[in-house]
């Protein structure tokens, strides 16, 4: 039994509503087979008989819609990428016009259903607006490569910043003398320094080290003059006691020729042997 046939109405989008009479057959709706669709037109069948079918064909953009679309299209996509302004954002709009599902995807995909004698108009605005949109993302790309944003700039000169009090610490050899200078310093003695780079006088002689004494060896000091050829050869000196000749020398400068009262000192300080 065959059914009255209904007036079907069909608006694509965009595009004007389309109408289509559509004769079914009453196994529609209770069991019997669906009519065929396709994304672009749709197909009802009034019958199981061929002479009984009725198409119509309903294109995604009909061919003026789709010129008019194109020229949407490229206005939002260089507007959209003139206010692009850094990488991330670039590649986004990049996916969503010029990526495989992008947009300018989407209507090449419709240019099949362009008539025949309407391919030649719209497929060369397609070729156009491709151009356009591929010549501006390629300049928009070159320009955001050579921009350099002030707030991301970094001076790696400048001294890093500790937020952790305890992030790193002393070395212990520096936490020990800070703690022995300390517990002098609470008895009455003073810190006395004296130079690194000493003359073998204050290091040895005025120490009562004689010449033959093992400690003069070369081999155990790091003389920066020649010993045997020097008179009073420079070394870096091998003892802090150089300090406490240092000090007394003064003393005796400042008493005139004597000492005037007791020295209390300490001398810590690196050593080189």
């Amino acid at each position: 039994m065959q059914l009255p046939c209904p007036t079907v109405a069909i608006r694509p989008s965009p595009g004007p509503a389309i109408t289509i009479r559509v004769a079914m057959d009453e196994g529609y709706g209770r069991g019997g087979p669906l009519p065929a669709s396709g994304q672009n037109h749709a197909a009802f069948a009034c019958s199981g008989s061929p002479q009984d079918a009725v198409r119509g064909s309903v294109p995604t953009y009909p061919p003026l819609r789709m010129l008019e679309a194109l020229e949407t299209l490229e206005t939002t996509a260089l507007a959209e990428l003139a206010a692009v302004s850094d990488a991330d954002a670039l590649e986004a709009w990049r996916l969503a016009y010029l990526g495989n599902s992008g947009k300018l995807k989407a209507m090449l995909a419709g240019f099949k259903d362009v008539p025949k004698e309407q391919k030649p108009a719209v497929g060369a605005k397609l070729n156009t607006v491709r151009a356009a949109i591929e010549a501006a993302y390629a300049a928009r790309k070159a320009q955001i490569g050579t921009v350099v944003v002030v707030s991301e700039q970094i001076d790696v000169t400048e001294p890093g910043l500790i937020a952790s009090q305890g992030l790193g610490r002393r070395h212990v050899i520096t936490r020990v003398r800070d703690e022995l200078v300390d517990v002098f310093a609470r008895m009455g003695f003073e810190v006395a320094e004296g130079p690194e780079l000493e003359d073998d006088s204050h290091n040895f002689i005025k120490l009562n080290i004689p010449p033959e004494h093992p400690a003069r060896d070369p081999i155990d000091n790091f003389y920066v003059d020649d010993p045997a050829t020097t008179a009073v050869p420079r070394m870096m000196r091998s003892q802090t006691s150089t300090v406490q000749v240092r000090m007394l020398e003064q003393a005796v400068a400042k008493g005139g020729g004597k000492l005037t009262g007791p020295i209390k000192i300490v001398a810590p300080g690196r050593v080189y042997r």
